[in-house]
């Protein structure tokens, strides 16, 4: 076995000076795209869209590319970067002056909770399932469905969450502990304990009904209910488990 070849390993086939010139046109580029980048506006990284997050990208690749290809001019990288740039201005005046426009390219907010019950239907068009929906809303310290009053899916995916006053708050749907680590208990609707004072919200949507429950979730068809708290982490009635018997995990 041959031993490797350090020189080229660590220089190519470049001289040791190349070094030099390496570090002259990555200052050239960093200061080109520094430049470029804020004509663009102070955007952070969690609020790009999907056009603009591969903008950035491409800003990212033509500035690299002649920092150490010596085959490749510094005057091109700038080029790209600058007119990259003034397409990325020449589109958001777009989207400024034309509503249609806008919702053609960034689409439209997708309501995600409406009054503490989780709107699976509008939920149907975007790629996030009801656990990627709760992991979202505990971030933003929401322990059960109740809490909200409105949650939407904005245009750049961040989620945006309004809450109801804290004495205003009704019971709903446990968030917490997340379920991949604890199941709440749930029942279909004609095994649901009967113990005085217990309010049932779907276990799919939160759906909370004034009354018990006699049959499917209204909303969205699901037959298991659990027990509606108003602080996810406060322990469930100990009758519950001489009740009824919930339903298990794998059915």
């Amino acid at each position: 076995m041959e031993a490797p070849d350090w020189a080229k390993l660590w220089l190519g086939n470049e001289s040791p000076d190349f070094l030099i010139e390496i570090a002259l046109r990555s200052v050239v580029m960093y200061v080109a795209l520094m430049l470029w980048l804020r004509l663009l506006g102070r955007r952070t990284l969690g609020q790009l869209s999907i056009l603009e997050f591969g903008m950035v990208i491409i800003l990212g690749s033509a500035a690299g590319d002649p920092t150490f290809y010596d085959d490749v001019p510094l005057l091109h990288g700038i080029a790209v970067i600058a007119v990259i740039t003034l397409l990325q201005l020449g589109y958001t005046q777009l989207l400024a002056r034309s509503e249609k426009v806008e919702t053609l390219m960034e689409g439209k907010p997708v309501e995600l909770v409406r009054d503490g019950v989780l709107q699976v239907r509008a939920m149907a068009g975007v790629p996030m399932n009801p656990e990627e929906a709760f992991e979202a809303l505990r971030l933003r310290d929401i322990e059960q469905l109740g809490q909200v009053r409105r949650a939407y899916i904005e245009q750049g995916g961040q989620i945006s969450v309004l809450r109801w006053r804290p004495e205003e708050t009704p019971p709903g749907l446990p968030l917490i502990p997340p379920w991949d680590l604890e199941q709440p208990p749930k029942w279909h609707a004609d095994a649901l304990p009967q113990a005085g004072g217990l309010r049932f919200c779907c276990a799919n949507c939160g759906l909370c009904p004034d009354t018990t429950p006699d049959g499917p979730c209204p909303h969205c068809d699901c037959d298991e209910w659990t027990v509606a708290v108003q602080r996810a982490l406060e322990p469930l009635p100990v009758a519950l488990t001489r009740i009824a018997t919930p339903i298990p995990e794998h059915a």
